[in-house]
């Protein structure tokens, strides 16, 4: 008896075991990380700390200001309020370069906190012009990329010029010259404005630390769960072990100009908070749908399923006039397009699709290539620390399920985006994309990694928490 309530009460634990020793195991076997003791890596290091030492303290005095009750929050409407700004004032921010923008709406944050805290902000304010001097001081180790490996040629022929064309130029000219029509520009555009804030560099260039700061981005999420404190620090660590126990997957999330890691991080903290503004008609919810817009213009299945949530928060508009918050930021888009450019999609990869010839032959079961479907566990199963994650993932939703009956919550959500994302992968290489290799699809999947990472974790928090 005693034993089964020690499992039980460690279950994240028991959990988290099988990885941490697979972390273990390719350190001393595959002497990995040891890199990370080369003492020119401490200035890059150094670097994403006080870059997430700034976030920290800004997200705290956010999160107080107005009552959000969350950092990782916090940390998006930081981010995102530059882009709000930008995609409403097209008209005029056209006009002008992307600093004089960022430094625009940067001065209306200053004086709101000012206004709100003072000392926090004199706070802030010190470690930000630190951090400044700091990547100043060592700009040309932090930006030599010589013994980096870029392991994808799309941030070459694709997202380093789009995030060099917004930073140099501005958001309209990213949107005049998309390299990808249709290609919701957020993720590239908060990568510029990241490195805008911590480098004011003359020119667009890549540093790892600015996009490693997406490894405290994420841990963020985990410090607002509502669980022990023990399990956040369990799943913390177990957070960064498992970016750092896979090249790739670590690549893609916090160490390249990939997108995927910036849409996942705004996904996965949107989704969190959902639940608790739908209830809720005030200022405060009119913001979070209005800002949850944005991530109609991310990733294309990301973007669709944000679509599709505003469409449904639109049925029941009787109930929160807030929901007509949500779909503004992406009718402007489509509006600007209309009046300042013509003949551009809206969402990308689209314009040669025949979508009624498409929803036919799902439909129908017709020129389907069905064993893509196997292709893409095949591709997933390569990365088995992640198959496990999801794995286990998948049971304690079933076990919740059948425990608790189906409830409209959180996890449930979660749930719903992620088998909606993957639905839509299916579909789309087992029709369209169907004579595309499928080595891509596992792209698309890690854009929900946050979210099941974080349901799991929470999932496994309420078997813990079930009483005997």
């Amino acid at each position: 008896m005693m034993l089964k309530i020690l499992i039980k009460k460690n279950i994240i634990l028991l959990f988290t075991l099988p990885l941490f020793l697979n972390f273990i195991l390719n350190v001393f076997q595959e002497k990995r990380y040891l890199y990370l003791f080369n003492t020119t890596n401490f200035i890059p290091i150094f670097s994403a700390l006080l870059g997430g030492l700034f976030f920290y303290l800004l997200a705290k005095t956010l999160s107080d200001t107005f009552q959000l009750n969350s950092y990782s929050l916090s940390i998006t409407y930081f981010l995102l309020s530059y882009f709000v700004f930008d995609s409403l004032l097209l008209p005029v921010t056209k006009l002008f370069d992307f600093d004089v923008m960022v430094l625009t709406v940067s001065i209306a944050w200053l004086l709101i906190f000012i206004k709100k805290d003072i000392y926090s902000s004199f706070k802030i304010f010190l470690i930000f012009l630190f951090w400044r001097y700091y990547n100043f001081y060592y700009f040309s180790k932090l930006s030599d990329t010589s013994s980096y490996q870029e392991l994808n040629l799309d941030v070459t022929y694709q997202w380093y010029v789009i995030a060099e064309m917004i930073y140099e130029n501005n958001y309209f000219y990213g949107i005049k010259n998309n390299l990808i029509e249709g290609q919701g520009l957020v993720p590239s555009f908060i990568q510029s404005l990241l490195l805008e804030i911590g480098f004011h560099s003359q020119n667009f260039v890549f540093i790892q630390s600015l996009s490693n700061i997406f490894l405290f981005f994420g841990i963020t999420i985990i410090t607002d769960l509502n669980i022990t404190t023990k399990n956040k620090i369990i799943l913390s660590a177990l957070f960064i072990v498992f970016l750092l126990n896979n090249q790739w997957l670590g690549y893609l999330l916090i160490n390249s100009l990939m997108i995927e890691g910036v849409v996942g991080f705004l996904v996965c903290v949107f989704l969190l908070n959902y639940k608790k503004y739908i209830y809720e008609n005030n200022n405060l919810s009119k913001v979070f749908f209005l800002f949850f817009g944005c991530l109609a213009l991310t990733k294309n299945f990301a973007s669709i399923i944000c679509l599709f949530l505003i469409f449904i928060n639109l049925i029941f508009i009787k109930k929160n006039r807030a929901f007509l918050f949500g779909p503004i930021i992406f009718i402007s888009y489509i509006l600007y397009q209309k009046i300042f450019l013509s003949n551009i999609q809206q969402l990308a990869y689209t314009n040669e699709i025949n979508f009624k010839n498409l929803i036919l032959d799902i439909l129908l079961l017709r020129n389907l290539n069905i064993s893509n479907i196997g292709e893409i566990f095949k591709e997933l199963y390569v990365d088995k620390p992640l198959t496990y994650l999801i794995c286990v993932f998948v049971f304690v939703n079933i076990y919740d399920a059948i425990k608790h009956k189906i409830e409209i919550n959180t996890e449930l959500l979660i749930l719903f985006f992620v088998i909606f994302n993957f639905l839509l992968i299916v579909l789309l290489y087992i029709s369209y994309w169907q004579d595309i290799e499928v080595a891509s699809s596992y792209r698309y999947i890690v854009v929900c990694y946050n979210l099941i990472f974080v349901s799991t974790g929470i999932q496994l928090s309420k078997i813990e928490n079930i009483k005997s």
